[in-house]
């Protein structure tokens, strides 16, 4: 038993000593004005959360910039293979991904172990609400402490309470341009290390990138609830 206490002691110690550490190398999204809103680009040691209708594609498309193994859990009730044609990257990079179905009660657990894993670089985690904000400290020091990129899709954006996340965003789709790129409006309404904005985007494929179409005012219309932007 004291070695058990001992343990996890020892656990969240390396944990609270994360949250002094710097940020992890940052992901470019391909366009320096995107980068320039996140301080730089996407921190890859981190965790947030992005909500809307085009959360997974646009998400698809962000673990793409990282180079090791992505692990996508999902709850059991969409156990059906996720549609390659609606998700740009997974369907030419499908051996980077372990696609992982979970019992809902046991899907953030599910989510701890895998960033604690070290056999990733992303974690993706599809939730019908966020993580309360205890459970999303103790993932954002997870995150860091074993370097990993870990992004939180919750389906149910009512009531949702604070979060320790680094961001939160929401991303829809607009139509594509006249080549057929999908672009996404962003609306991102938490930004721990720079500025909250609203701007278009659209991915180059096979580039593997985004550009900035346009940039809107400094303004947050979304959300409804100004808890959600803490």
């Amino acid at each position: 038993m004291k070695f058990g206490l001992q343990t996890l002691q020892n656990q969240n110690s390396k944990l609270q000593a994360a949250k002094f550490s710097p940020n992890g190398p940052a992901l470019s999204f391909g366009d320096r004005r995107i980068d320039d809103i996140f301080n730089g680009g996407l921190n890859s040691h981190a965790m947030h959360e992005i909500y809307g209708p085009a959360a997974v594609s646009l998400t698809s498309m962000i673990v793409s910039f990282t180079t090791g193994t992505i692990i996508w859990i999902r709850p059991k009730s969409q156990l059906q293979q996720l549609n390659p044609n609606g998700i740009w990257e997974i369907k030419n990079n499908i051996n980077k991904y372990i696609i992982v179905y979970s019992n809902p009660k046991q899907l953030l657990w599910a989510t701890e172990q895998a960033a604690r894993s070290g056999a990733c670089s992303a974690v993706v985690a599809e939730m019908e609400k966020p993580p309360n904000f205890v459970a999303s400290r103790r993932l954002q020091l997870i995150a860091r402490a074993h370097y990993t990129l870990v992004i939180i899709l919750p389906h149910n954006e009512k009531n949702i309470a604070p979060s320790a996340a680094e961001t939160r965003l929401r991303a829809t789709s607009t139509p594509t341009s006249v080549h057929g790129s999908p672009r996404f409006h962003i609306n991102l309404f938490k930004n721990k290390n720079g500025t909250k904005l609203d701007w278009e985007m659209e991915w180059h494929d096979p580039a593997d990138r985004f550009s900035m179409v346009s940039l809107h005012s400094n303004r947050s219309n979304y959300p409804p609830s100004s808890n959600m932007a803490r």
